[in-house]
Formats: structure tokens, C-alpha cells, sequence
């Protein structure tokens, strides 16, 4: 397979790798290099000082150009043109590197590809100076797309905090859709988000939406309406390493005796950790003995303010690290508050340390964890009901301790999932 050399793209800065993509990708990445494929693996985090500097020049002369400020859509400009130009270097960087395959992790990097792609005066050159035949997998390498958020990724995207109007929204899907047509193989990590996505498209009615709440009852996610070079591919299962409870607490400096209440992911508005902290506040009042551990990287400002204004900041431990297993290992509860998840990497991460788990119906998660974690709605009363219940039910607890362990069980092997990422690398022809 040496002629075989896979670019992947993603926007991910380097802190989104420790609790995002780069954890389920690096594991496929590492079979791959041992399978004899090349691989390259582009962020932004691999972006230079001048490629960063440019990115932001281009950011403002949209912003200013489209009038950003006065239609108070800045951010939207901003999500945009950095995706876009992620695109765009990896355009350059795939005929540099000659990858014969390209997968993106994000439809609007895609975009700025595809567009540079019928515009980049040096591929022009290429065909012209150089025999087709001889450079036709470089010039025309099979592109791949995976879709991260629950549906459309504009939408997924103003659920984020992005603002976006009902036009910019509507002719941003149409241009989704026409990515997404160019693609040999979209890909999602649960059958909701491919159907959700096909809603979001138009591809399926919007009845369907109904039906699927229905269906995750059933157990039963499969929709044959789907165009057939759409597939669904799992995360990779954590490889756990188990950190002795009490060893773990102390390594951490958290408090030994306490009940360890533990929440991961981005602090982004949608990941709702002050709905977790409003939840933490009002059971402390019942227990001395509760602690939460909030795990992620951002801007954690707001939340130490709710907190403290809460007067529970001195029982709130923020931390942002690598060393995330120390911190399944040293808790007691899992809890996942998001308004929308695709999958739910951290979930299944929870799952794999042998936690207790509570997570908000939303999205793709019910098909991720199953029966192993209680669901529960994305509200308050919800949250806060479900965590009354493991906090005092032990019985409820060993019973999702033993789902956890049959589902963690079955999940595919890492090779298994390397196995069918090389059957969509090899695919040649989009088929709809």
C-alpha cells in the first residue's frame, strides 16, 4: 500500500484533541501507518505563524466586505472563512504531499477544498505540465466526509452559539447538500445523525423526525431512504487504564472521603455546565459529602462566577488535562448534560471506566449508550431527579453497571473499525 497516503483535516486546536477528534482518529491513524498507509493529519493546531496571521486578515476582510457587523453576523462570517481556509491549505498541502485520499471532518472545510479545487491556478498548472494519467490520484484523490454534529452541520453550529438567520441558514444547507453530493462516502458515528442530516438536507421528510423518537424506543435506527454511499462508523472505544480509586484522589489532590460527581467535554454553552453546577448546588444543600469535577477546556470564567455566587466554587474542581483516566478513575458518577450530541465520545469513555452514568436523551446518544446509562431529559428537574436516584438507589446503579459491561462487551474492536475504514478508502465511485 505504499502509493496509498490519507490527508485527514479537521479545525481542531490542540486542546480539542485531548477530549475531541484526535482521540477517536489517532487510534485508525496508528493501524493505518501499520496497514502501510501514509498518513498525514492537518489541524489547526498545525497551522504557522503566517498561515495564522493570514486567516485572521481573511476573516476581517469578509466580515468587513459582507458588512458582519451590521447584520450581527460576525461569528458566522468567522466560523465560516476559518473553515474554509483550513480547506484551502489543505488543498495546497494534498498536491504537495500527493494523498491519494482526503477526508474531512467538517463540511464547510470541505467547501473551501472543493472551491480551490476548480479554481487553484497551480492545479491548473499540474494538469497542463503534467501527464494526466500519471498524476490523475493525486489531481483527482477520493474525498471523504464525516459529519460531527447532529444533522446539518449549520445547524449544529448555531446550537453552538453561532449566529445565524433563517436565509444564511437555508442557502447554507443547499450548500451542505451539494458537498455532500461530491463526496465518495459521507459518514456519521450513529444512524440518528445520518437521518437527522437527511432531514436537515431535505432528503427525507420532515416527518421522519417524528418517527425517530419512536424508533430509539425500538431500538431500531435504520432508515433505507438514505442515499447508499452514506454509512455510519462507530467511535473507537477508550482504551481504559484503570487508576486505583484512592490512588487517583490523591494524585489529584480531591478530597478522599468525598462523593465524586464527575462532567466532561468543551465548556461551550451547549455542553450546559451551569445546568450541572445549578444541579450540583441544589443537592449540596441536602450532602456535605458531594464533589464535582468539571473536565474540559475554555473559558471557564462564567461558570466560576455561577458557582460562586452559588457558594459551591470551594466544592467545584475545573481542571483541563490529558491524563483523563486519573479522573474516571477517581469518580463516582458520570453525568452528561449537552443539549445535542452526534455520539458522545466522553459518554462512551464514562462507560468503558465502569461509571454509573446519567445522559440527556439527545441526539445520537441514545443509540451510543442504550440501556447502560439513565436518560434523562436536557433540563434542570430532569438532571436532577436522575442524580437523586443513583446517588440513593444502589440497586439502580449495579443495574446499569451490568448493561455498561454487556454493551462495552459487543463494541467493535479497534481493528475492526480500521477494517471498514479501509473498505470506504478503497471505494472508488460515489454510489446514490
Amino acid at each position: 500500500m505504499d502509493n496509498l497516503h490519507l490527508l485527514t483535516v479537521t479545525r481542531e486546536m490542540s486542546d480539542d484533541k485531548i477530549y475531541g477528534l484526535g482521540k477517536s482518529i489517532t487510534p485508525i491513524h496508528n493501524q493505518l501507518i501499520t496497514l502501510g498507509w501514509r498518513v498525514t493529519y492537518f489541524s489547526q493546531a498545525d497551522l504557522n505563524e503566517s498561515q495564522f496571521n493570514k486567516k485572521s486578515k481573511y476573516i476581517k476582510l469578509a466580515q468587513y466586505f459582507l458588512m458582519a457587523k451590521r447584520f450581527k453576523h460576525e461569528s458566522f462570517i468567522y466560523a465560516l472563512v476559518e473553515r474554509m481556509y483550513m480547506g484551502y491549505l489543505a488543498s495546497h498541502l494534498q498536491l504537495k504531499t500527493k494523498c491519494t485520499h482526503v477526508h474531512f471532518h467538517d463540511p464547510w472545510i470541505a467547501l473551501g477544498y472543493l472551491l480551490h479545487q476548480y479554481i487553484g491556478i497551480e492545479r491548473l498548472f499540474v494538469r497542463i505540465a503534467i501527464r494526466p494519467t500519471a498524476y490523475h490520484s493525486v489531481l483527482n484523490p477520493n474525498i471523504f466526509l464525516t459529519q460531527h454534529g447532529f444533522g446539518a452541520y449549520c445547524e449544529a453550529v448555531k446550537m453552538d452559539g453561532v449566529k445565524i438567520g433563517s436565509k444564511s441558514l437555508r442557502f447554507m444547507k443547499t450548500i451542505e447538500k451539494w458537498v455532500c453530493s461530491k463526496m465518495i462516502r459521507v459518514i456519521a458515528p450513529t444512524q440518528l445523525c445520518l437521518n437527522q442530516l437527511a432531514i436537515d438536507l431535505g432528503i427525507l421528510p420532515q416527518s421522519i423526525q417524528q418517527n425517530q423518537t419512536k424508533t430509539i424506543q425500538a431500538k431500531s435506527y435504520e432508515s433505507t431512504r438514505l442515499p447508499n454511499n452514506w454509512i455510519k462508523v462507530p467511535h473507537v472505544k477508550h482504551d481504559f487504564n484503570k487508576v486505583d480509586y484512592h490512588r487517583a484522589r490523591q494524585e489529584l489532590k480531591l478530597p478522599i472521603d468525598a462523593k465524586i460527581i464527575l462532567t466532561v467535554g468543551r465548556l461551550a454553552p451547549l455542553k450546559q455546565f451551569d445546568v450541572v453546577i445549578k444541579v450540583f448546588a441544589n443537592l449540596s444543600k441536602q450532602s456535605d459529602s458531594l464533589h464535582l469535577i468539571i473536565l474540559g477546556g475554555g473559558d471557564r470564567s462564567f461558570l466560576i462566577s455561577l458557582a460562586e455566587s452559588l457558594g459551591v466554587l470551594h466544592k467545584i474542581t475545573f481542571a483541563a488535562s490529558n491524563q483523563v483516566d486519573s479522573y474516571y478513575s477517581a469518580a463516582d458518577i458520570y453525568i452528561s448534560a449537552s443539549l445535542t450530541e452526534s455520539f458522545g465520545l466522553a459518554n462512551l469513555e464514562a462507560l468503558t471506566s465502569g461509571l454509573p452514568c446519567i445522559c440527556t436523551r439527545v441526539g445520537g446518544v441514545p443509540e451510543v449508550v442504550e440501556d447502560a446509562a439513565l436518560l434523562v431529559e436536557p433540563n434542570q428537574s430532569s438532571i436532577t431527579s436522575g442524580l437523586q436516584l443513583l446517588l440513593n438507589d444502589p440497586n439502580q446503579k449495579e443495574l446499569l453497571l451490568k448493561a455498561s459491561e454487556r454493551l462495552i462487551s459487543t463494541w467493535p474492536h479497534l481493528e475492526e473499525i480500521t477494517q471498514t475504514y479501509v473498505q470506504i478508502y478503497q471505494s472508488n465511485s460515489k454510489s446514490t
